[in-house]
């Protein structure tokens, strides 16, 4: 699986557990509300996530609208 998803050109993650409408109380300014809801993510808690992860030389992030937060270089 690790070399079909070198081969990819772009993965895209849908993270159906974060949601960018949901807004947090938070001390730091800098960190958007969305943050440590992606930090905990059950995306990363799966077998596979590390080679969707590394493999590509490409993977966007996605909430559960559809807006995209960020890619892996962030």
């Amino acid at each position: 699986m690790f070399r079909w998803y070198q081969n990819a050109v772009k993965c895209y993650v849908y993270l159906s557990d974060v949601s960018i409408t949901k807004r947090k109380r938070s001390t730091s300014q800098s960190e958007f509300a969305w943050e440590s809801a992606f930090r905990a993510s059950r995306w990363f808690t799966r077998g596979w996530t590390l080679q969707e992860l590394l493999a590509p030389s490409s993977v966007e992030f996605f909430s559960q609208e559809g807006k995209r937060l960020g890619d892996k270089k962030l």
